[in-house]
């Protein structure tokens, strides 16, 4: 399969719902996956596929599971509920892929983990992105990072959180972490009269008093907008 469109499919009452391996450049839109034993969705050595609005609500394991090798997927404008309620898995699973990217998902209610990257050793779950989501309440963990069996270290690198709320993290010793958590600036400049200003320029600092950006606003008073990161994480600071 490749270059396919799949559109309004309910998956209920079954074992795994849509199971896609080596096929890329598909589109799935509007999944509802419910009461399902095991994935709702699986993508293996699949890449530069798009799954939208995905609806989903008690299912035992993973309601999307990215699995080895399945890079620069997008999974956006869904809404993920009630999952992993096996209490061993996750809502979403990224296994050992890189640059896929999670965009205005909101996942709610995990018996375990709502977020979960795992790679076993010598592997790498690099270059992920979770984007303008919110993961609400979590029996277990919010976000894992998971080190798999074998001798050695997991790479999860450069794993970026921006505009996203969550409570916690968890982390595996004898891995490789690097993690941005990052949120947007939005400026407007306006006179006493209420008007906008035009070329003003706005400079922002870090607490070390740094210069991490300059911008001047337009016609409308706003600047563009920029992303500020807050903190990386590498595992020590």
């Amino acid at each position: 399969m490749r270059n396919s469109i799949i559109n309004s499919n309910t998956l209920k009452n079954s074992g795994k719902g849509i199971y896609i391996y080596s096929s890329n450049y598909n589109n799935l839109t509007n999944v509802n996956a419910i009461n399902n034993t095991d994935d709702g969705v699986m993508l293996q050595s699949s890449t530069y596929n798009i799954l939208k609005n995905v609806q989903s609500i008690n299912n035992s394991q993973e309601t999307i599971y990215i699995k080895s090798g399945s890079d620069y997927n997008t999974i956006q404008d869904s809404t993920i509920r009630e999952c992993s309620l096996d209490k061993t898995r996750a809502c979403i699973a990224i296994e050992e892929s890189a640059y896929n990217t999670i965009k205005n998902v909101h996942l709610i209610n995990a018996s375990n983990t709502l977020i979960l990257f795992t790679a076993s050793t010598g592997s790498a779950a690099n270059h992920n992105s979770i984007v303008d989501s919110s993961l609400i309440n979590a029996s277990l963990r919010y976000i894992y990072f998971q080190r798999g069996s074998g001798l050695g270290t997991a790479n999860f690198l450069n794993t970026t959180f921006l505009n996203t709320t969550y409570s916690s993290v968890t982390f595996d010793n004898d891995a490789i972490f690097q993690l941005l958590r990052q949120w947007y600036l939005e400026v407007y400049v306006n006179g006493s009269d209420g008007a906008a200003i035009n070329g003003v320029t706005i400079d922002a600092y870090n607490s070390s008093g740094s210069l991490i950006l300059s911008a001047t606003t337009g016609t409308d008073g706003w600047i563009t907008r920029q992303i500020l990161t807050e903190y990386i994480y590498n595992g020590n600071s």
